[in-house]
C-alpha cells in the first residue's frame, strides 16, 4: 500500500515500512500517523524543521503535515509484505512501525481533547526524553496488530479510535505532571485546568488557562459534573475568573456573550465547527465560513 493516502472504505493501517516515498521529496500527507522507528537512524523533516529518528523514538503527525526523510547513509529498506517488523533486513536499513488513520478518527477522538495537547504534540513532536512512551506505543500497537491480522474483524475504526483517545488523554496527563518547555521556546504558554484550585495554581505562571467543562453538561447519568454553572458563577464574583482564562467545553454561538459576562478572557470553540461540516463529503463552506464570522464578531 502506498504510503500517500489510505484507500476510501480505509479508516486504518498498521504497518512496517522504510517510508522510501517520503525519501522521493516533500509529501503533503492526507491521514494522521503515529510512528515508532525500529531499525536504523533517519531525520524526518516535518513542516520544515527536522526531526531525529532512532530506535524506540516516537513521532506524531497530522494531516497537511508536510514530511520529507532523510535516512543515515541512504540506505532504504522495502516494505514487509507480511507487516512482521522482525522480517530480514540489512545491517544498516532504517525501519519504522506506523499506524496510519483517517481524519475524520482525528476529528472524533479531538472533540473532548484540550488544544493543549495538539499544540505540545507539534511543539515536540518526538518524544525522546523518556521511555514510558515507547512502552505506550509499544503496547498500543501490539494490542491492535491482533485485530489487524484478523481479516474478519469488523471493528478496526473503533478500536483505533478509542486507542488514540487513550494515547491523546495519556499524552495530556503526562503534560500536567510535568509541564517543563522544550528548550529555546519562548512562545506564550497555557495549560488546561478542570477545577478553581488549578486555575489559580497555574494562571500566575502562564500566559492564559483553559477552564474545561465550563458549558458542557454531563452525557451519561453516572459522569461526574466538574463544575456547575453556579460554581462557575462563583469563580467569576471572586475574580478567579479574568482575562487570562478561557472557557472550554460546550461554547457555542448562543452562550459567548455569557462567556463574556462572567469575565472570561476568550473561548475555545470546537464542536460548534466541527458539527457543521462532513470532512469528506461537504463541497461549500460559505455557511460554514458565515458562521465562523459570527462567533468571531461575538467574540470582540
Amino acid at each position: 500500500m502506498e504510503l500517500s493516502e489510505l484507500s476510501s472504505y480505509q479508516e486504518a493501517s498498521l504497518s512496517c515500512s522504510g517510508l522510501e516515498e517520503w525519501q522521493e521529496g516533500p509529501q503533503v500527507l492526507t491521514y494522521g500517523a503515529i510512528l515508532i522507528c525500529r531499525k536504523g537512524k533517519a531525520r524526518l523533516n516535518v513542516n520544515y524543521k527536522d526531526w531525529e529518528l532512532y530506535e524506540g523514538a516516537v513521532i506524531t503527525l497530522f494531516p497537511n503535515d508536510v514530511v520529507e526523510l532523510k535516512v543515515d547513509g541512504d540506505c532504504k529498506s522495502p516494505q514487509t509484505e507480511n507487516g512482521d517488523c522482525k522480517s530480514p533486513q540489512t545491517a544498516n536499513s532504517f525501519q519504522v512501525e506506523i499506524l496510519k488513520y483517517n481524519p475524520s478518527l482525528l476529528r472524533e477522538a479531538s472533540l473532548q481533547l484540550e488544544q493543549t495537547v495538539y499544540s505540545s504534540l507539534r511543539e515536540d513532536r518526538c518524544r525522546q526524553d523518556t521511555p514510558v512512551v515507547t512502552n505506550i506505543i509499544n503496547g498500543m500497537f501490539g494490542l491492535l496488530k491482533v485485530y489487524f491480522d484478523q481479516s474478519e474483524c469488523t471493528c478496526i475504526s473503533q478500536l483505533v479510535l478509542c486507542q488514540l483517545k487513550a494515547f491523546f488523554i495519556g499524552f495530556h496527563e503526562y503534560l500536567q505532571r510535568n509541564p517543563e518547555m522544550p528548550p529555546k521556546y519562548k512562545g506564550q504558554i497555557s495549560c488546561s485546568c478542570r477545577t478553581a484550585e488549578e486555575v489559580l495554581m497555574h494562571k500566575k505562571k502562564f500566559d492564559y488557562v483553559f477552564l474545561s467543562s465550563a458549558f458542557t453538561s454531563p452525557k451519561c447519568d453516572d459522569e461526574p459534573v466538574l463544575m456547575n454553572m453556579q460554581q462557575i458563577k462563583q469563580l467569576s464574583q471572586q475574580k478567579v475568573i479574568d482575562k487570562k482564562v478561557y472557557a472550554f467545553g460546550g461554547v457555542q454561538l448562543d452562550n459567548i456573550k455569557q462567556a463574556k459576562d462572567l469575565g472570561f478572557g476568550g473561548v475555545v470553540v470546537l464542536g460548534d465547527i466541527w458539527n457543521r461540516f462532513s470532512m469528506h463529503s461537504t463541497q461549500d463552506f460559505k455557511d460554514l465560513i458565515q458562521h465562523f464570522r459570527k462567533l468571531r464578531r461575538a467574540a470582540e
